[in-house]
């Protein structure tokens, strides 16, 4: 992570693939779903490949425990099924601006049971959501104060109003990225994911500052306080105001 960090740092802020793949814009503009991740880890954001070399086998395996074919489609399923993103709407719209309000867990079985997909038999999965509701929540509590300051949010905002999907589909994009790098899914098979993050995200955002907004606010909720979030944070804000940003020269639908 922190090679990751001094990576991006000392590196042109949108790196282009020196080996240019001559993508059409709809590809460029499906790929650029994922231009926040890509652009904290400073990878390539005009190319199906990332540049990433090693590093994408090593992020895959610690953070998504994906080490195979079969591993792969299982992790880019559970995104396309916005694996964070729905329970992270479901604390903004239940919580707004009271955020110190929390469910207790039978409370909070019934009330995901009616509203969602509806929760297994098992109670260690109950239990594990449970634990990610009450982790978002705390998350979005230490950080509100940041995402006020940085005017991703405003006081006066209400916190329902925001979709985090564009967090469970920025990643997808990298995530299908790195497995057709590292060979683990074929090339046509990436770009159906990719382009479904794009058309998902094509529906419910009006342009790029809402997705980013919203993409910050799941990393919040993902994350909590720290360097990862402020980087990116800077990284938004870089793809809205650098003349070399692809958020600059096409429009997310």
């Amino acid at each position: 992570m922190i090679a990751q960090f001094f990576r991006a740092l000392f590196s042109k802020n949108f790196p282009c693939n020196p080996r240019n793949e001559e993508l059409s814009h709809a590809e460029l503009r499906a790929i650029s779903v994922g231009a926040v991740l890509a652009g904290v880890r400073a990878e390539y954001w005009d190319s199906l490949k990332t540049g990433a070399g090693g590093n994408a086998g090593k992020s895959l395996k610690e953070w998504w425990g994906i080490y195979s074919p079969q591993s792969s489609v299982k992790a880019l399923v559970r995104l396309r099924n916005r694996m964070h993103s729905k329970m992270y709407n479901y604390v903004l719209d239940s919580l707004g601006r009271n955020l110190e309000q929390e469910l207790p867990f039978e409370a909070f079985c019934d009330v995901y049971q009616e509203h969602w997909l509806g929760l297994s038999d098992d109670e260690y999965d109950k239990h594990d959501e449970y634990d990610t509701y009450l982790s978002s929540g705390y998350n979005l509590t230490q950080t509100i104060d940041e995402l006020i300051k940085r005017e991703i949010v405003h006081s006066d905002e209400r916190l329902e109003s925001i979709d985090t999907t564009a967090w469970d589909m920025g990643r997808m994009v990298n995530v299908a990225r790195w497995c057709y790098e590292i060979g683990y899914i074929p090339e046509s098979l990436a770009w159906e994911y990719i382009f479904q993050a794009e058309k998902v995200c094509a529906d419910i955002y009006a342009d790029w500052a809402n997705f980013g907004k919203s993409y910050i606010v799941g990393r919040a909720m993902w994350g909590g306080v720290g360097m990862q979030l402020t980087n990116t944070i800077d990284m938004v804000e870089r793809l809205h105001k650098d003349d070399k940003s692809p958020w600059r020269h096409m429009s997310l639908r």
